[in-house]
């Protein structure tokens, strides 16, 4: 040790870093459909977690509320005008005696009527894959389909 400084510091130094596990991504959603918006984070407990709409703190309600793992649940997604509506850029705010961190901005939307409709297979993502056809008897039949030997295979 020099002379004249002070000794190391003695113990046990321990800084807990605050981040996210999970968080929120974009989502569209038919009318009337329960969402669930993804937000978890990891730091020394207490972690906090709260939400926000386009910038402004989201309001509890019976149908909009937090899930005990820091999740947003949205039990029937609402898209009337105005404040009512339930789209728009939800994100998560994570805070604990350290600080708080804000997660990305996840955008939720709600597919309109004519769409709603078009979606067969609305749980199923084919992305990037594109199908178009007018006829049944343009698709391929294979063993892996159920029916290859009905009338719309020729």
């Amino acid at each position: 040790m020099v002379r004249g400084s002070s000794p190391p510091p003695v113990g046990v130094f321990c800084f807990s870093e605050l981040f996210f596990v999970k968080e929120p991504r974009d989502v569209t959603v038919l009318r009337k459909d329960a969402v669930i918006l993804d937000c978890q984070a990891q730091g020394e407990v207490p972690v906090h977690i709260r939400w926000l709409k386009n910038g402004s703190p989201l309001a509890e309600t019976d149908r909009v509320y937090p899930l005990a793992n820091g999740s947003l649940f949205i039990s029937e997604a609402e898209n009337r005008r105005g404040e009512k509506s339930d789209e728009g850029s939800y994100q998560c705010l994570a805070q604990n005696k350290y600080g708080a961190i804000l997660s990305q901005k996840a955008r939720l939307t709600i597919a309109k009527e004519q769409v709603q409709q078009a979606w067969l297979f609305r749980d199923i993502s084919l992305s990037p894959l594109r199908f178009h056809y007018t006829h049944p008897q343009d698709l391929p039949c294979s063993s892996a389909l159920a029916g290859c030997d009905s009338d719309l295979w020729g």
